[in-house]
């Protein structure tokens, strides 16, 4: 749940600091006040996208940050794949937007990603804005609706078929890409057949042409290189020399035990004596094993010769005409033997389709499950929200694609097409819920669809901006009684103008805006019982407090 939140130069906010309790919390306050904006500044901190508009006039940074306790085995395993460590199942997330576009995003101090953050506070808190009412309205919205309700396994199920339909794109491109190319492939048929005949009789190596140059090098250098290395052998053959250094290590030798400083100079010196003495060898080695052969150097260049005048005419270098001789023994293979590469090529996009065929299926089969279970609860909390006559279906269809080569039907979330059906009234028959159900039937669906769904995710707040829109008299009092049922499992903020709601709530929080030298700022404050009083009977009567307002007030409180 939310326990505090601290705000500072976000919109006409200057500074907020709030604490927050488990239960039912009410905000209230005039049109434009400010309620709103602290709710989207706490739908930051779940993860929304941010802007420089949203900084406050003047200002360069603004800064949102809260305190949430959970307690939720998937956000503690995210937690922990992540290396955050947490104390008393609390989590700090803090977010900085500047003017500049630079976002800062950390939880307990950690950066991360918005991406990390929103996995984290999915299953931490729900915010309801009024654009998730219209989504009821959407049928394109409804799958995602279905999946929310069973997430880890919809997302299991998501990314099965993502892999499978990844595979089946690959190789329905690969398919088609070899039935466009038969006619190009036979048309250079014969060029490809010259080239791979050409080149071949080369017998190229990619290295080839780096150890050639080298070897020309040496062979053209053989009297300098000769000289220098019979120089090099005259010194070495300097037996005094030798004897210089072995007399060092002998004396070093002798001090050894006297201490470990000394061991590690007679290590060094008798290291380097054998080192030495070896070089020497090899040195000698060179000089008995060189030889000049001036027919060698003739053929090495000839070679070399040879390699370049080849990569000039196909404008390529040695490395990329033995990759093109790859790719030149592949076209021809694949025209020559063309119907066995393409009958290769079906057989396995049909193995392809149908394994995404069938992970389409899972889908399907997982989200018919959660809609009779929806339908279910959501027809009994329906009852307690005046609709008891409701009866709800949820019709789910497969858009099959009509064969292996038309990946149209297959979207992003499967092959689904679901519609939310609704009657309200006995007797009438089911009709769309985007076409049929009014204002403050949508209001009470999406209030039964949140409350199954904090249910499901085991959500410890849920945020509603003005779901009781276009509610009024008894149903509004049945809504009222709705959220103090889901504050009994879920923490409830609600920003709310209808005074049943108000009334109970356990918590009554006020925004108001004030003029400070010339600016506009939001303050939020808690009220007492008396403020309540008055605020409740502002909300009944409107300006002027009437002494039945007041009492009408008070009743609404002492009853709740």
């Amino acid at each position: 749940m939310l326990k505090h939140l601290k705000i500072t130069n976000f919109a006409i906010i200057d500074t907020i600091e709030i604490d927050f309790y488990s239960g039912f919390t009410v905000l209230t306050g005039e049109t434009g006040a400010g309620k709103s904006i602290l709710i989207d500044a706490i739908s930051l901190l779940l993860g929304d996208r941010a802007s420089q508009e949203m900084v406050r006039s003047g200002e360069t940074t603004a800064t949102i940050e809260a305190i949430f306790e959970y307690d939720h085995e998937q956000i503690r395993a995210k937690l922990n794949k992540l290396g955050i460590d947490t104390f008393d199942n609390e989590i700090k997330i803090y977010r900085e937007i500047t003017t500049q576009n630079k976002n800062i995003v950390k939880l307990n101090n950690i950066s991360i990603s918005i991406q990390d953050l929103k996995d984290i506070t999915k299953n931490l808190s729900d915010v309801h804005s009024q654009f998730d009412t219209q989504r009821l309205i959407n049928p394109s919205s409804y799958v995602e609706l279905i999946d929310g309700f069973k997430r880890q396994m919809s997302e299991q199920y998501l990314d099965e078929y993502h892999d499978y339909l990844a595979v089946y794109k690959d190789k329905l491109h690969v398919f088609n890409n070899l039935s466009n190319t038969k006619k190009e492939l036979n048309e250079k048929l014969e060029i490809y057949q010259y080239q791979l005949k050409d080149i071949l009789k080369y017998k190229l190596s990619a290295d080839e042409v780096d150890t050639l140059q080298e070897q020309e090098n040496v062979l053209s250098n053989f009297d300098n290189i000769f000289s220098h290395l019979r120089e090099a052998k005259s010194i070495l053959e300097d037996q005094a020399m030798m004897d210089m250094f072995y007399q060092v290590f002998s004396s070093l030798e002798r001090l050894s035990s006297v201490s470990k400083d000394f061991l590690e100079l007679t290590q060094r010196t008798e290291n380097y004596y054998y080192e030495m003495d070896d070089i020497s060898h090899q040195i000698n080695q060179k000089i008995d094993s060189m030889n000049f052969d001036p027919d060698e150097l003739e053929s090495i260049q000839e070679r070399l010769h040879e390699l370049q005048s080849l990569q000039e005419k196909y404008h390529m270098t040695i490395p990329e005409l033995i990759e093109h001789t790859v790719f030149l023994e592949n076209a021809v293979d694949q025209t020559v033997n063309f119907d066995e590469y393409i009958e290769k090529a079906k057989i396995e996009l049909q193995k392809a389709f149908e394994n995404v065929l069938k992970s389409t299926k899972n889908l399907t089969s997982l989200r018919i499950q959660v809609s009779e279970k929806i339908t279910k609860e959501l027809k009994n909390v329906l009852k307690d929200l005046v609709l008891p006559n409701t009866e709800f279906k949820i019709d789910i269809k497969q858009q099959s694609p009509k064969d292996m080569f038309d990946s149209s039907k297959f979207l992003n979330h499967g092959i689904d097409e679901i519609e939310f059906f609704i009657s309200t009234n006995l007797g009438e028959p089911l009709k769309p819920l985007s076409k049929t159900a009014s204002g403050g039937e949508m209001s009470r669906i999406m209030l039964a669809f949140k409350a199954i769904f904090i249910r499901s995710q085991n959500l410890s707040t849920i945020i509603f901006d003005e779901i009781d829109t276009g509610i009024s008299g008894y149903v509004a009092k049945q809504i009222a009684c709705k959220m103090q049922e889901i504050s009994e499992f879920c923490q409830v903020i609600s920003i709310t103008h209808i005074p049943q709601v108000v009334a109970k709530g356990k918590y009554h929080l006020k925004v108001e805006k004030h003029e400070i030298k010339n600016r506009t700022v939001a303050k939020a404050y808690y009220l007492d019982l008396d403020s309540r009083i008055k605020e409740i009977a502002h909300m009944i009567s409107g300006d002027k407090l009437s002494e039945a307002s007041i009492q009408s007030a008070k009743e609404l409180l002492i009853n709740n």
